[in-house]
């Protein structure tokens, strides 16, 4: 399976949270699945971090170096159908990693409510 891990979901993983079910839990760990990360999630951790909305103990790029995660590029597809999506979420990253799951047959990996109103898989986080 391959899955895309929204931004919370990176952190989760970082710091162990008890927050992740136990579900996600088993799907990333187990290692026939592979991890994707999305540079629109990154940006948006980058984001919260620098306005001082999430502390970190350890830099995100060394989280995402030692997860040795896939990181998905934005395509001018993926753009344009996040665009187009229904106005179901307002968060335009969100949007953009709905987009990057369907265009990629991804399992989006979200505890994100909003999301199961999107045509998209989604293992809930």
């Amino acid at each position: 399976m391959n899955l895309l891990l929204d931004s919370h979901v990176i952190i989760w993983c970082a710091q162990d949270n008890e927050l992740l079910s136990a579900e996600a839990k088993k799907a990333i760990a187990d290692t026939n699945n592979d991890l994707f990360v999305s540079v629109a999630g990154i940006c948006e951790l980058y984001l919260k971090v620098k306005r001082g909305n999430l502390k970190l103990q350890v830099d995100l790029r060394q989280i995402l170096d030692d997860a040795e995660y896939a990181i998905l590029d934005m395509t001018l597809d993926d753009a344009e159908l996040a665009a187009g999506l229904p106005y179901h979420h307002g968060d335009p990253f969100d949007r953009m990693m709905i987009a990057q799951a369907l265009n990629k047959n991804l399992v989006f990996v979200s505890a994100d409510a909003i999301i199961t109103n999107y045509n998209v898989p989604l293992l809930k986080a």
